[in-house]
């Protein structure tokens, strides 16, 4: 392996300075974050319906149960993630999935791509030239809602015009 140039360092690290932006605040912990990917949603779920050749995610599945009713685990879902899940066709299929989302998340989403990506490019440059440079505004690494995941706000409001209550729903 050709390491000239290249500063001796623990096997363990990474051959690089990692820069945290630290517009991008992360919640406190414990309990931890953990995010998994469509195919494992899929393996849990055929272990929880005790479908096909999932027995080896029965004790992920027991495991993830568990760190969730205990709060030491916090499961996110991310934009890509729903896109993948939207598509699959088979509308069981998708329930099934979605009903064991449901079970094990608090329906809690990680920033959008290109918010995260915004606040990861200032803060290299940052790092690089030791300046402030456009001092983006702090976002949360986690939200509470599909719209956040997609770098969007939303919600419903109520607005009472005079006997009548108007109902405004945003994003």
């Amino acid at each position: 392996m050709h390491t000239e140039g290249r500063s001796k360092q623990r096997p363990d690290m990474a051959p690089f300075d990692l820069v945290w932006p630290p517009g991008l605040t992360r919640p406190a912990t414990p309990p931890a974050l953990l995010y998994l990917d469509l195919n494992h949603w899929i393996n849990l779920t055929k272990a929880k319906l005790q479908r096909g050749s999932a027995e080896r995610y029965q004790e992920l599945l027991y495991e993830c149960r568990l760190a969730v009713a205990e709060k030491r685990t916090r499961i996110l879902l991310s934009a890509p993630l729903v896109e993948e899940i939207y598509a699959i066709r088979d509308p069981r299929q998708r329930n099934d999935l979605a009903d064991l989302v449901e079970e094990l998340t608090d329906f809690e989403y990680m920033a959008g791509l290109v918010d995260v990506r915004r606040l990861e490019l200032q803060a290299t440059l940052d790092h690089m030239t030791g300046t402030r440079g456009l001092a983006f505004s702090p976002i949360s690494l986690v939200g509470k809602s599909l719209l956040y995941a997609f770098g969007m706000v939303g919600g419903l409001y109520l607005v009472v015009l005079g006997q009548d209550v108007v109902y405004v729903v945003n994003g």
